[in-house]
C-alpha cells in the first residue's frame, strides 16, 4: 500500500503546484531573462519546501552572480539545498559551492558529505560536477578528501567524469603539492587514455602544472606519450592544440637530436638559432637540405594538418614551432606563409590579433626574405590602417626589400610620405625610405635627390624627417668613400633654403648642424658664408639655434686650425665674436660648451690643443634613423619576442635514448553505450522479474536481454502526468517516482542475489564467451584488438 500512497501523493502535489510551475516556467524558459527578485523574495524561495521555488531563487542567486553582484549573503540558504533531489537544483548549488566556498570554508564543509554522496549518482554529469566542486573547494583541511575522490574517478567508467578529475588534479596540486608523486601519477594515466576528451583535460592540467614539477620529473609525464600526442593533435580542441604545440616544442629542444643542414657535399652543420647568421647560405634557402630525427619528423608533420586552422591561435602555435624547430623554408612547403597572410589581411576586426600575425611575419623575414618576399603587395598600407598595423606593415616592407621590388616598394612609400592623410605615417614612412637606401649606392643617391627635392615643399615635422634623412645618406656616402661631390651640392643647396626660406627652429638647428657637421668634405667653402648670415640675429635666435651656431662657428675655426699655421683673419673675428656672445648666453648648455672651446681654440699656440679639438669636433658620427613615436610597438615586439623564446638546445652528448619515448599502452576504462542502457533497464524493472544474478568477476548475457515487463513498465511512466517543466523538455525528474524506480530495483537485486548459488556455474561460462569484465564496483571494461584492457588503481 505504501507504494501506491506515495504515487498518490506525488500527482496530488503535482497538480497543487501547477500554476506556480507555468509561472517559473515561463520565466525561465519562454523569456530572455531570468525575472529579478528581491533579496526577501529570494530568501524565501530557498527556503521554501516545494523545489519550484527553490529553483527560482537558485537561478535568482545565479543571474545575480553572473551580472558580478555579491550573493555571499544566501551562503547558508543556498548550501543547505545540496541534498535536494532535484538534478538542476544540485547543479546549481555546486556552482555556487565553488565560487565562495574560499571565502566561508567553515559553512562549506557543511556540504562535503552530502557532495561525497554525489559521486554514486548514475548520472555521469552529476558525478563530474560533484568531482569539480569538491576540489574546486580550495581549502586545507578538505585535502584528504580530494586525493580519494581523484583516486576513485580516475576509474570512472564515463570520460566526462575522468575529464573533470584532471581539472581537480591541477586544483589539488595547486593546494598542496605534498601528494605530488601521487597526483603526478594519475595524470600520467589520464594522458594515456583512450577518450580524447580526458586526454585534452589531462595536458591542459599538466600545462598549468609543469613549471611546479621538480625538473627530473617534469617530463616523465610525456615521454610514454609523445608519438601518440603527435598522432592525435587534429583531433584535440584549439586550445589543447595550443598548449600541445607549446609543450612539444620544449620538449624536441631538450629530449631529440638538433637537425643537421647540408649546405653542400662538404658543409654539414647544426640547424642555427640565426639563419640570418648564414650570409650568402641564406639566400639559396631553398637548396639547401636537412635531416631530422624521426620523432622530431613526426612532431614538424603532425602540425602540417594545423596549418590551415580555422584558429588564429593554433596557426600562431603553429609558425612558433616552425620558427623554433625547422628552416625558413618550412614556411613555404608548408603553406604557412600563406595562412599568416590569411590571418593578417582577415582579422581586421581584431587588430590585437592583427599585430601579432604581423609581428611574426616580421621576425621571419628578417631571418629569410624569401618566405613572403613574392608578397610584398599584402603589405602595402589602406588608409584605413591603424598606426600600429601601419608601422609593422612598413618594417616588413623594408624587410623583405631587394634588387627586384625595391622600384615598387619605394614608389609606394614615397606616395605614404607625401600624401598619406595621418602625419605619423607619413614620418615613418620617410625613415623606411631611408632603410630601404642600404640595398646600393645608387638607390641612395636617387633617394638622396628626391629628398632634396622634397625640401622646399615639405613643412613642419616632415621637413624634419627629410633633414634626418638627409644626414643618413650623407653619412652613407662618406662612409661608402665615394667621391665628395654629392655632399658638396647638398651642403650648398641646404644652405640656399637656409637663408631664402624661414624654416621652424628645428629644421633650421638641423640643417646648420648639417653644415657644420660635413665642413671638412665641403673644404670650408660653404660654412664661413652661412655662419655670416647667422651672426647677423644671433641675439635673436633661438636657444637650440644659437647653441649650433656655436658649434659650426667652432667647427669652420678648427679646420682652418687644422689646415693653415695662421688662420684666415675673418674666420678668426668670426668665431672669437660667437664665442664672446656665447659666453654670456641664457642658456647654461651653451655657457658652458663656449667655455670648452675657448680653452681648445681660443688657445692654438701649443699643437695638443688643436689635435684634441680637431678629434673632438671633426671626428665622424654614425647616423641612425630612428622612429621617435614607436614606444608601444616596441612593447608589443618585445611581448611577441618573449613568446618565441623557447628553451637552449641540449648538448648532443646528454640526450638519452630514443627509446623513452616507446609509447605506452592505451588505457581503455568505458563500456559501451549498449550494454550500460541495457544493464540501467534491467536495474529498473519490476520487482516480479526474475533475471540472471551478476557475478563479482562477470556478466551473464542473458541479462541484457528485453523483457516485456520492462517494457510494460516503461509504457506505464509514459503515461502518468508530466509537469510543465518536463513538457518544456526540462531535464527535471520527479522525485517520488525516482524513488519508486529505486524501490523496485532493490526489490529486483535481492531476488537476483537469492538464486545467485544456484545459477553462478553456468553464468560464468556465459560471461567468458561474451568477453566483458568487470571490477568489484560494477565498473565495466571492454577488451579491443588495439590496447587491452587495463584497469586504474
Amino acid at each position: 500500500m505504501t507504494e501506491p500512497l506515495g504515487k498518490l501523493t506525488s500527482l496530488l502535489e503535482a497538480a497543487k503546484n501547477m500554476t506556480i510551475e507555468a509561472a517559473a516556467t515561463a520565466s525561465s524558459r519562454l523569456s530572455d531573462s531570468t525575472q529579478k527578485l528581491s533579496p526577501q523574495e529570494i530568501s524565501k524561495c530557498l527556503n521554501s519546501r516545494v523545489e519550484t521555488d527553490i529553483l527560482r531563487g537558485i537561478r535568482s542567486v545565479i543571474y545575480l552572480m553572473g551580472k558580478g553582484e555579491d550573493v555571499l549573503e544566501y551562503f547558508a540558504d543556498v548550501v543547505k539545498n545540496i541534498t535536494s533531489s532535484n538534478v538542476k537544483i544540485k547543479n546549481l548549488v555546486m556552482v555556487y559551492v565553488t565560487k565562495y566556498a574560499e571565502v566561508e570554508p567553515d559553512t562549506a564543509l557543511l556540504a562535503i558529505n552530502s557532495i561525497q554522496k554525489l559521486l554514486n549518482e548514475k548520472d555521469s554529469v552529476v558525478r563530474a560536477r560533484s568531482t569539480r566542486t569538491l576540489c574546486g573547494i580550495l581549502i586545507l583541511a578538505i585535502v584528504p578528501i580530494m586525493l580519494l575522490t581523484i583516486k576513485r574517478t580516475v576509474a570512472d567508467p564515463s570520460p566526462l567524469v575522468r575529464s573533470a578529475t584532471a581539472g581537480a588534479i591541477e586544483s589539488c596540486y595547486g593546494l598542496d603539492d605534498t601528494n605530488g608523486k601521487e597526483l603526478v601519477g594519475y595524470l600520467t594515466k589520464l594522458l594515456a587514455d583512450s577518450e580524447i576528451q580526458v586526454v585534452e583535460s589531462a595536458v591542459k592540467c599538466y600545462y598549468s602544472i609543469r613549471s611546479q614539477l621538480k625538473p627530473l620529473k617534469q617530463w616523465l609525464p610525456i615521454h610514454g606519450n609523445f608519438r601518440r600526442l603527435c598522432s592525435v593533435i587534429g583531433e584535440f580542441d584549439e586550445w589543447t592544440q595550443c598548449f600541445v604545440v607549446e609543450i612539444l616544442v620544449e620538449y624536441c629542444r631538450l629530449f631529440i637530436a638538433r637537425p643537421k643542414l647540408y649546405l653542400d657535399s662538404n658543409v654539414i652543420i647544426d640547424m642555427p638559432n640565426d639563419f640570418s647568421s648564414l650570409g650568402s647560405a641564406a639566400a639559396a634557402a631553398v637548396d639547401y637540405d636537412v635531416s631530422y630525427d624521426d620523432d622530431y619528423l613526426l612532431f614538424i608533420d603532425s602540425l602540417g594538418m594545423l596549418t590551415f586552422s580555422s584558429s588564429d591561435a593554433v596557426v600562431l602555435s603553429v609558425a612558433k614551432a616552425y620558427y623554433c624547430l625547422t628552416p625558413p623554408v618550412h614556411f613555404i612547403k608548408s603553406g604557412l606563409n600563406k595562412a599568416l597572410l590569411r590571418i593578417a589581411t582577415n582579422a581586421q576586426e581584431s587588430f590585437k590579433i592583427s599585430e601579432l600575425v604581423y609581428g611574426m611575419i616580421l621576425n621571419i623575414s628578417l631571418m629569410d626574405k624569401k618566405v613572403f618576399g613574392s608578397y610584398y603587395t599584402n603589405f602595402f598600407l589602406y588608409p584605413t590602417d591603424p598606426l600600429s598595423i601601419a608601422s609593422m606593415k612598413l618594417k616588413i616592407l623594408c624587410a623583405l626589400v631587394e634588387e627586384t621590388n625595391i622600384r615598387y616598394i619605394l614608389e609606394e612609400l614615397k606616395y605614404y610620405s607625401i600624401k598619406f592623410p595621418k602625419p605619423s605615417v607619413a614620418r615613418k614612412a620617410i625613415i623606411a625610405i631611408g632603410d630601404c637606401a642600404r640595398i646600393s649606392d645608387i638607390w641612395n643617391g636617387n633617394i638622396l635627390k628626391w629628398c632634396l627635392s622634397l625640401l622646399k615643399l615639405a613643412k613642419g615635422s616632415i621637413l624634419s624627417e627629410i633633414l634626418s634623412l638627409l644626414s643618413y645618406l650623407l653619412q652613407q656616402i662618406l662612409n661608402s668613400g665615394d667621391p665628395n661631390e654629392d655632399i658638396s651640392k647638398t651642403c650648398m643647396i641646404l644652405s640656399q633654403i637656409l637663408i631664402q626660406t624661414e624654416l621652424l627652429l628645428e629644421p633650421k638647428a638641423r640643417v646648420i648642424w648639417i653644415i657644420g657637421e660635413f665642413t671638412v668634405q665641403c673644404q670650408n667653402k660653404i660654412g664661413p658664408d652661412v655662419l655670416r648670415n647667422l651672426i647677423k640675429n644671433y641675439a635673436f635666435e633661438s636657444e637650440v639655434v644659437r647653441y649650433q651656431t656655436l658649434l659650426l662657428a667652432a667647427k669652420i675655426y678648427c679646420y682652418e686650425v687644422s689646415k693653415a699655421s695662421v688662420p684666415n683673419e675673418t674666420i678668426t673675428m668670426m668665431f672669437k665674436h660667437v664665442l664672446h656672445c656665447a659666453k654670456y648666453d641664457t642658456s647654461f648648455d651653451t655657457r658652458d660648451r663656449a667655455r670648452v672651446l675657448s680653452v681648445l681654440l681660443d688657445n692654438t699656440n701649443t699643437s695638443s690643443n688643436s689635435e684634441l679639438a680637431c678629434l673632438f669636433l671633426q671626428s665622424p658620427k654614425p647616423m641612425l634613423l630612428k622612429d621617435h613615436d614607436d614606444q608601444d610597438n616596441m612593447i608589443k615586439s618585445s611581448a611577441l619576442n618573449k613568446y618565441l623564446v623557447v628553451t637552449n638546445w641540449v648538448d648532443p652528448k646528454t640526450l638519452p635514448s630514443s627509446t623513452i619515448r616507446n609509447e605506452v599502452g592505451v588505457l581503455v576504462n568505458s563500456y559501451a553505450s549498449k550494454i550500460a542502457s541495457s544493464d540501467f533497464r534491467s536495474s529498473t524493472s519490476s520487482p516480479r522479474t526474475l533475471t540472471p544474478p551478476i557475478t563479482s568477476h562477470s556478466i551473464s548475457s542473458k541479462a541484457f536481454q528485453g523483457n516485456s515487463n520492462v517494457e510494460i513498465t516503461a509504457k506505464k511512466a509514459r503515461d502518468q502526468l508530466q509537469s510543465l517543466d518536463d513538457f518544456f523538455g526540462n531535464d527535471d525528474s520527479d522525485s517520488s517516482e525516482l524513488e519508486g524506480e529505486e524501490e523496485d530495483s532493490k526489490e529486483s537485486e535481492d531476488d537476483s542475489e537469492e538464486e545467485e548459488d544456484n545459477d553462478s556455474e553456468d553464468d560464468s561460462e556465459d560471461d567468458s564467451e561474451a568477453g566483458c569484465e568487470a571490477d568489484v564496483n560494477g565498473e565495466l571494461y571492454t577488451d579491443s584488438d588495439d590496447a587491452k584492457a587495463k584497469l586504474l588503481p
